[in-house]
């Protein structure tokens, strides 16, 4: 099982370029990682949290943007996700641009 709070951007670094298979309402779709972008100064956790006896360090936000076909466009929600050499998590993705040869999607981690 993946440790979605304690990813970081370098855990993904290494998989730029890698295909990720989506797995949603229209089926198993493959979205290649195109970047990591951090996020604003401001969405730092800035403090130690403690989950279930856990202790996670400060961590910037950051979000995956991933390429796929235009078509089937996924919607915006919960979907499984194959993270190659990490495993499956179920995680937001999100469309949030269409041009004439590709969509990019975002999936977020704060």
């Amino acid at each position: 099982m993946i440790d979605l709070a304690a990813l970081t951007p370098q855990d993904f670094e290494p998989l730029v370029g890698k295909g990720f298979v989506v797995r949603g309402d229209e089926g198993a779709l493959v979205l290649t990682l195109d970047n990591i972008k951090l996020l604003s100064e401001a969405t730092i956790r800035d403090s130690h949290i403690e989950i279930d006896g856990k202790v996670l360090p400060p961590r910037r936000a950051f979000s995956l943007v991933l390429e796929g076909p235009r078509e089937p466009l996924l919607d915006g929600c919960m979907h499984e996700v194959e993270i190659p050499g990490l495993g499956q998590a179920a995680l937001f993705v999100s469309p949030f641009r269409q041009d004439q040869t590709c969509a990019l999607y975002e999936i977020n981690f704060s």
